[in-house]
């Protein structure tokens, strides 16, 4: 049975696969452990591929990414977007 997502996924897969030796840091716990309100996942790639990081969604968390900036640098994005 072929599901519609199945494209989607791969796609995922094969983006996070250039940065599998980076750990996975879910934005929604890292948020949570700061008391912040987590905004879209898309849109902290997109801040965090603007100042120069790679960022890739991960395949198996829908709220983590896989990225070359630290855990402060992807706070300071967070803060950034939530004003």
């Amino acid at each position: 049975i072929y599901h519609k997502r199945v494209p989607r996924i791969f796609d995922e897969m094969i983006e996070e696969n250039i940065l599998m030796t980076y750990p996975y840091i879910d934005i929604h716990v890292l948020c949570d452990l700061y008391n912040l309100t987590p905004p879209k996942n898309r849109d902290v790639i997109e801040c965090l591929r603007n100042v120069g990081f790679k960022v890739a969604r991960t395949h198996f968390k829908p709220t983590a990414i896989r990225t070359d900036a630290s855990v402060i640098d992807v706070k300071s994005a967070i803060l950034e977007l939530i004003g």
